[in-house]
């Protein structure tokens, strides 16, 4: 099935959740609830440029190893893409949502998000996730640092305050999912 019948399968829902997440965003005011997670990856002497760059490169290559690695880590996934300059096209059920999301991540921008960088940390991969008519609807923040025995990273993903509280739970999961692939992709290569 080709992208294309991907998102014309999914529209009524992509439609539905487009109109729940916009809603909770305005309704929301500016608030925002964290969904966090930490991994500690034991064991590895990777330098902290080395994992950030061979993230980013999971993140917004369109070459098809990364695209599979991207799909393949969390059956959550639908379409991940990228689209333009750092900016990817996300469709996924998010959360234990009903319903899957399509949006898209702009990286390096942080317009709208509420979370700071935790100065623990020392290097950040940042993004504004927006709906596709611009209204910004999650953010995430996924930081690395370097630590004794090998490297911790931190998943703060923030939505609208509305998004109630086993969905924030929910979304726990979903990193801890997709993060453990992506980890193991990152030092298998």
């Amino acid at each position: 099935m080709g992208e294309e019948e991907i998102r014309n399968q999914l529209s009524l829902y992509l439609t539905i959740s487009n109109v729940i997440m916009t809603l909770g965003s305005y309704l929301s005011f500016g608030k925002r609830r964290y969904s966090i997670v930490e991994i500690a990856i034991t064991d590895t002497e990777m330098p902290l440029q080395d994992f950030m760059e061979k993230l980013n490169d999971i993140m917004l290559s369109n070459e098809v190893n990364y695209q599979k690695m991207r799909l393949m880590a969390c059956p959550d996934h639908y379409l991940i893409l990228t689209t333009g300059y750092k900016t990817q096209e996300v469709i996924e059920t998010t959360g234990g949502s009903p319903f899957p999301t399509q949006f898209f991540i702009t990286y390096d921008d942080e317009e709208g998000l509420c979370s700071k960088q935790d100065p623990s940390y020392d290097m950040q991969l940042v993004g504004v996730a927006r709906t596709k008519s611009g209204t910004v609807i999650e953010g995430v923040r996924y930081q690395v640092r370097k630590e004794s025995n090998g490297l911790r990273v931190k998943l703060l993903v923030e939505f609208p305050f509305l998004v109630p509280n086993w969905m924030i739970k929910e979304h726990q999961f979903h990193l801890m999912c997709e993060f453990n692939n992506w980890i193991q992709d990152i030092l298998d290569t």
